[in-house]
Formats: structure tokens, sequence, C-alpha cells
């Protein structure tokens, strides 16, 4: 965009129901809405780096967009009306938070790894709810239409996490030992129309 101060470190994409998209720009410290064919809607600065974003809800009206920010501890719940992007609610969190993913419609899937590893359930109003699992350290999450959250927990590793239980049903590593292992879990790894949104 001209009025990036930076050139953009696009970190996060989010589609929309309907093809809009919400891309975080972790250089240039905002989130920005794009239409269907390419072309800039909106630009909305952050109060800190963006790192993760999540869709929380959908309707005929609009969109809710979970955003991690930890580099302030923080997530906000944005906004999404027509062509503007606005801040509806902002969760200061203990724990610097990065991966995101909704799990329910009031509830969400966060990942750290900062002071210890692993991922907690949050509600909307910043409250946790549970730890689901703690030897994972999650750079990006998303929820399968099991329900099950696929997390990529470094460049080399993804693992499959029950949100009920937080049991990691597999991880890439354990294609080494067990090759049947990928046989079961090839659409979860390969196939994007896994993901529920």
């Amino acid at each position: 965009m001209n009025e990036d101060q930076n050139g953009p470190c696009i970190v996060d994409v989010q589609l929309l129901p309907g093809g809009r998209l919400v891309l975080a720009d972790v250089l240039n410290v905002c989130v920005q809405l794009f239409d269907t064919q390419g072309q800039h809607v909106h630009t909305l600065e952050c109060r800190s780096r963006p790192y993760r974003l999540a869709l929380l809800d959908s309707s005929s009206i609009g969109h809710t967009v979970a955003m991690t920010l930890p580099y302030c501890a923080g997530i906000d719940l944005l906004e999404l009306v027509g062509d503007s992007i606005k801040v509806k609610k902002t969760l200061q969190t203990s724990i610097q938070y990065d991966a995101v993913a909704a799990v329910y419609s009031q509830t969400l899937a966060v990942g750290h790894g900062h002071l210890d590893i692993g991922i907690d359930l949050m509600d909307l109003g910043g409250q946790v709810l549970r730890r689901i699992c703690s030897n994972v350290w999650p750079y990006y999450m998303d929820i399968t239409q099991d329900g099950d959250l696929v997390c990529s927990t470094d460049y080399n590793t993804i693992a499959r996490v029950q949100v009920d239980t937080g049991t990691i049903t597999f991880d890439t590593s354990d294609f080494l030992l067990n090759p049947e292992i990928f046989e079961d879990n090839q659409s979860v790894l390969l196939s994007s129309s896994e993901l529920r949104r």
C-alpha cells in the first residue's frame, strides 16, 4: 500500500465468507481489508504488532475476528462491517499469546511459548478457562471439521490436538516411526478444505 511506512510483512491472512481478506501486517502495525478483486478497502492501525487472526463469527451484518498482539500481551476482537474495521473489544492477558483459533463461537484456543509452552482455552472476556495442552507451542492454529486443533509448532512439525482432552493424536515426527499415521491424517496435512471456515 502507498501509505505503508515499511515494506509489508504479512504474518497472517483470514479469508472471510464472501471472499474478502483480512491481512495482519506486523511491520506496518496494522490490519488491512481487501475485496474479492484484490483492491484495498480499509486499514486499521493496531495498538501493537498484530500476529495471528481467527474468524469468530459471521452474519449478514458483519464479521468478528480475533487478533493476537503478543508484543503487548493482548488480544483484540475486531468488528468488520461494510468497508470498515474497528476494535470491538480489547483484552489484556497475563501471557503473550501468539497463535489463535476459534474453537466455539464464544471460546478461543490461544497458544503461547514465551515463559512456558501450551495451549489455553479462553472466553471472550479474556478469562482462561483451562489449559488443554502443555507440550505444544503453536505458531499457527486452526480448527478441523472434527473440532480438533491443527497446529504448526515450528517449521518442521505439525500436531493435531483434541480440544476436549488435550491429547495429541499425532505429530509429524511420528511419521518417521509409523508411515500409516500419515495415511490416516493425510487430509489434515494436505487439504485446506479440511479446515472449517
